[in-house]
């Protein structure tokens, strides 16, 4: 209820770029200036906590945790500085995992490296789905493996009913049917 003063707009500093418009593999941006947040990685690995909606999970891709495809396109961010302080470096565990790997570490080693890192902001069910979903989209018959092994009591979270949903879809992508098609 306190009125406030409003800020001065942005400045178009994008002219005729659509080079993130283009970039985007779910088509978030559904005009310049307009981001259907619904549709955006980030969004969909980080802050959903329900099911990754099937008409956007092959673009995921092997995305696990969050995007920066439209941050990395575009011009103004052209070759950033990169830290060299040890507290701003990747955890070696988490620094371009294998994905069956990844799938294959038990709750508490999850817990322990979402804890350290900006990672927990996905809770373990979300990573295990976002995993689930990549493992899908890449294809291979060791994908097909690591997701069909069972939950034991050292990864429950496999048997969450997200995660479930997303293994199955996994699973029939990596076979080659629809994802949607019954057995």
């Amino acid at each position: 209820s306190l009125p406030l003063a409003a800020d001065a707009p942005q400045l178009d500093q994008c002219g005729t770029c659509t080079l993130c418009l283009e970039a985007c593999p779910t088509g978030a941006f559904r005009e310049p200036w307009v981001l259907d947040a619904t549709r955006c990685l980030s969004y969909l690995t980080i802050e959903l906590r329900g099911p990754i909606p099937e008409d956007v999970r092959a673009e995921v891709g092997t995305h696990v945790y969050g995007c920066d495809i439209c941050q990395d396109v575009c011009p103004y961010n052209a070759a950033p500085a990169r830290s060299s302080d040890p507290a701003w470096q990747p955890a070696p565990a988490l620094d371009e995992p294998r994905l069956a790997d990844l799938w294959r570490q038990s709750d508490e080693r999850l817990g322990e490296l979402l804890n350290r890192s900006a990672m927990s902001r996905a809770k373990l069910t979300g990573l295990r789905r976002n995993v689930a979903v990549a493992l899908g989209n890449s294809g291979t018959v060791a994908s097909a493996a690591a997701l069909a092994e069972p939950a034991t009591p050292e990864t429950v979270s496999r048997a969450e009913p997200v995660v479930a949903e997303h293994v199955d879809w996994a699973l029939r992508r990596v076979a080659g049917r629809p994802p949607s098609e019954e057995s």
